[in-house]
């Protein structure tokens, strides 16, 4: 079984994925596409040819890590922080599509997905590090990104857990969610 942990950052994803697979023996995966050498490249090539080329690239990469990732499926419980849905959200929102339809066909999506659904303004807060350059793009994305996740939420019957709440509201909502699912 594979559940994704999808949401926008600052919601809680890799919190919750860990907490996942420490308490309920998942395997616990990432689908990690930039290392620190992608971003010294970055830097290169947007000052040579742009923002865009940069989301080109980053788009890329997350196609690239993707793949990686899906050729190590293997059997037993899996939550990724961050896969298949994760992906489709960045290239919709940046209107970057790196693999044709053919192979996107042929990826195993996730059996289960579930959002940590919380309020921009909040997120930004709480975020590690931002992915644009000022707080007024960055809220931009972050809504963006919400909105992608919310329209696919409704259209595929994701698990939508309130991750404006308090952290262990969201593990018990969880424990719910994973406990109708037999385990």
């Amino acid at each position: 079984m594979i559940i994704e942990i999808v949401g926008i950052d600052g919601a809680g994803k890799s919190t919750i994925a860990e907490w996942i697979a420490r308490s309920w023996s998942f395997d616990l995966r990432k689908v990690r596409p930039f290392d620190p050498a992608f971003w010294s490249d970055a830097v290169q090539i947007e000052q040579a040819l742009g923002i865009r080329a940069v989301e080109s690239i980053k788009a890329g990469a997350i196609a690239h890590a993707l793949l990686l990732e899906m050729a190590k499926l293997n059997e037993g419980h899996i939550v990724f922080d961050r896969f298949l849905e994760g992906a489709h959200m960045y290239w919709s929102v940046k209107n970057i599509y790196p693999l044709p339809m053919e192979v996107l066909c042929k990826l195993r999506p996730p059996d289960h997905v579930v959002l940590l659904d919380i309020n921009p303004e909040v997120a930004i807060e709480r975020r590690r590090s931002p992915s644009e350059k000022t707080r007024k793009e960055e809220l931009f994305y972050l809504q963006a990104c919400a909105s992608y996740f919310k329209d696919q939420s409704i259209k595929s019957r994701w698990r939508v857990i309130d991750a404006n709440l308090p952290l262990e509201h969201v593990k018990s909502e969880i424990e719910k969610f994973l406990v109708s699912l037999g385990l």
